[in-house]
């Protein structure tokens, strides 16, 4: 559009005639590309005091995971050792499918990943085919087998960037 039809026009205004949008949804649409190219963190709990220990599917407190999200690592920090009647209970992390974040094991096992401290999750750099891509917005989910937890606390992040859709 020349400049003799853009006479009265803010600039904004003459902006939007020309590129067709706004300048504010330019910068909405340069920041939502941004965004999606950035790492996020997402943070999830479980705490036998606040969630129970049932054996079954126990869905993690915290934040939702997108859809579209490549998992690239997973961790989790264990705050209170987890214990059961006879030590085995089996736990699992997961937000897509069964044991994507952390394989099923008994928190009895030599190197415990359920004593106090942080873990390694099963995706993690070292591997592309261990990373996860969520189909829909999801919150991770503690598994729980064999027999019930009687106490323990965990916190869970997941690093993810979030995939062109």
């Amino acid at each position: 559009m020349g400049d003799s039809l853009r006479v009265g026009l803010t600039e904004n205004e003459a902006y939007e005639a020309s590129n067709g949008f706004s300048p504010a949804t330019a910068y909405q649409l340069q920041l939502g590309k941004e965004l999606r190219r950035k790492k996020h963190i997402a943070r999830n709990e479980w705490d036998f005091a606040v969630d129970g220990g049932d054996i079954g599917s126990i869905t993690l407190r915290g934040d939702k995971i997108p859809n579209n999200a490549i998992i690239q690592n997973a961790w989790f920090e264990v705050l209170t050792t987890l214990t059961s009647a006879t030590d085995a209970a089996t736990g699992a992390l997961s937000v897509e499918s069964a044991n994507d974040l952390f394989s099923a094991l008994a928190i009895s096992a030599g190197a415990n990943a359920f004593d106090a401290g942080l873990h390694q999750g099963v995706p993690d750099y070292a591997a592309v085919a261990d990373w996860v891509k969520t189909t829909a917005d999801r919150f991770p989910a503690f598994a729980i087998a064999v027999e019930a937890v009687t106490a323990g606390k965990l916190a869970l992040y997941t690093e993810y960037v979030l995939a062109d859709e």
